[in-house]
């Protein structure tokens, strides 16, 4: 460790002395959070056992008696004589940034596909009013308006579900300093927690799982005749163009009205990922006329959508040619229970059976579903 970070350990621990003498240990637990959750300090500025050292009364002593003894013999322990509540809540924010570091993987795609709705439910019932129709008529003068018929409508959501891992700081991390070990493991609980949510969401958008349930049906299937485009590959813009006249022809189930949406998305899967690019950025384009002459005119599409790509999309498909078009987040929404959350154990005392001297653990709740399947469009080769 380097003699800045022994001078910072020292310091922290002088300030928690004057806040213990003072009564104001909370306040010191906030500022301490404050810094580590505004990243003013660097997760690589510290050390697990110099911490531990600082932030637990006669904490040096602690280590030295309870984890350092080099004589063996025999000690006795009693219970809550070491209170690592102030030690447990400052390392958990600091391990809560290490986690949600991770956890904010810039490869991944399905939060810019959904709408997040805060729930309070295992599972939601969304109401809303069925599409009336065109039933606007002619009223003629001193007649009286007539009412529009409409009746209600909902949306079933799947039950949310929790998801999450657990980290131990043991006596062995504490006493060989294993800080480094602890950062790893918590980047890897976000990193995981992060694709299991995007593969979720990615299986629900793209039609892998079948959730849709409306005014109380079976689960109806995303992706059908009235939504697929087929020997459709993408290739240039005409390849759009096509998705595009699909969605033209797409109507209410309801009322027979047209479907008003505009897509704004392209998902492909790693192999078309140049060719939307292509397709995005050309400038220009060929078009072949009547007279089987080519005419180069503007790309009337250029920019014209987001283009959204990883090797989850390839995964949950298992195509290289399949590729999805729409404002997936007019449909899609993620219900959440609770957003990626790090708790400590509420006991602040060492776990003797385990040499366990804190433990934290990182969940989140929630489940992808669908409002309405007529805003996307799935295109095959």
């Amino acid at each position: 460790m380097t003699k800045s970070m022994v001078a910072r350990h020292r310091e922290i621990r002088r300030m928690r002395e004057c806040a213990a003498k003072e009564g104001k240990l909370a306040r010191f637990a906030e500022q301490m959070g404050t810094l580590f959750a505004d990243e003013s300090v660097s997760l690589t500025d510290f050390s697990v056992r110099h911490m531990f050292e600082a932030l637990v009364e006669d904490g040096a002593q602690v280590v030295n008696m309870h984890f350092n003894n080099a004589n063996g013999g025999f000690r006795m322990m009693e219970a809550d004589s070491v209170n690592t509540s102030l030690f447990a809540n400052i390392m958990g924010q600091w391990l809560y940034n290490a986690v949600l570091r991770a956890y904010m993987m810039p490869e991944l795609i399905g939060d810019r596909l959904v709408r997040k709705i805060s729930s309070v439910e295992r599972t939601e019932r969304i109401p809303g009013v069925k599409a009336i129709g065109d039933q606007v008529e002619i009223i003629d003068e001193g007649k009286p308006y007539p009412r529009a018929v409409t009746s209600e409508r909902w949306i079933e959501t799947p039950p949310t579900i929790k998801r999450g891992l657990m980290v131990d700081i043991t006596k062995e991390t504490v006493f060989f300093d294993k800080t480094g070990l602890i950062m790893n493991e918590c980047a890897g609980i976000g990193k995981y927690i992060a694709i299991n949510r995007e593969r979720r969401i990615l299986d629900v958008v793209l039609g892998i799982a079948t959730v849709y349930r409306r005014n109380g049906s079976a689960a109806i299937a995303t992706y059908g005749s009235d939504n697929t485009k087929t020997s459709n590959a993408l290739v240039d813009w005409t390849s759009v163009d096509a998705s595009e006249q699909k969605f033209a022809a797409m109507t209410d189930p309801d009322t027979g009205e047209p479907i008003v949406v505009t897509p704004k998305q392209v998902i492909v899967p790693p192999a078309l990922k140049n060719t939307g690019k292509r397709v995005k950025n050309a400038t220009m384009t060929g078009v072949t006329t009547s007279s089987r002459e080519t005419r180069v005119d503007g790309n009337s599409i250029e920019n014209d959508f987001e283009l959204l790509c990883n090797q989850y999309v390839k995964e949950r498909t298992s195509s290289d040619t399949s590729w999805f078009h729409g404002d997936f987040a007019e449909g899609f929404v993620y219900m959440e229970n609770w957003p990626l959350t790090v708790e400590s154990e509420s006991n602040g005392a060492m776990m003797f059976d385990r040499d366990i001297v804190q433990r934290y653990k990182a969940s989140e709740r929630g489940a992808a579903g669908v409002t309405e399947r007529l805003v996307g469009c799935k295109n095959t080769a």
